[in-house]
């Protein structure tokens, strides 16, 4: 199972990179509760997104498809 996650783990890295993003594993982040509901839970799970950190005006999110157009979409609404 290592191995498996491991290597999950090297590709997400390997597409944010692609992207210009930051890599963030979320595994090892401390995410705050009313950060993360900013977001409603459906829609979320919906784009595979969450946000986890505030630092006005900045909303840090983690996101498996970054230029997807429902995200695109999301972040438009969040400005």
């Amino acid at each position: 199972m290592k191995i498996r996650e491991a290597a999950a783990e090297r590709e997400a890295e390997r597409r944010a990179s692609q992207f210009g993003l930051p890599y963030f594993n979320a595994a090892r982040a401390l995410v705050n509760v009313e950060v993360l509901k900013m977001i409603p839970e459906e829609q979320a799970r919906k784009l595979e997104v969450a946000a986890f950190e505030l630092k006005k005006p900045n909303l840090a999110l983690a996101v498996t498809e970054p230029k997807g157009a429902e995200v695109e979409k999301l972040l438009e609404g969040l400005r």
